[in-house]
């Protein structure tokens, strides 16, 4: 299965368990069907990617924040000889 990675307008925090807004909630779970215990990542703006472990799906998606990493380094980017 693809990793998801699903943008939070909310502060983030490591240890912090935070409830999916709608648009996460639906596509995560109707959409995807994604089930309990597995990963994501959440990002909202501040350069940060969150690892994330969905803790709770009922009629809203509980997701518990375990770890983060910034942007840059999960970034590989290559440009094609002919642009360097």
């Amino acid at each position: 299965m693809k990793h998801v990675r699903l943008y939070q307008n909310t502060h983030l925090q490591i240890g912090n368990k935070i409830i999916l807004d709608d648009y996460g909630y639906h596509h995560l779970v109707k959409v995807l069907r994604f089930p309990q215990g597995k990963d994501i990542t959440l990002f909202n703006g501040d350069g940060m990617n969150y690892h994330a472990r969905v803790a709770k799906v009922k009629k809203y998606c509980e997701v518990s924040i375990e770890e983060f990493v910034t942007a840059k380094e999960n970034v590989t980017f290559k440009l094609p000889k002919s642009l360097n």
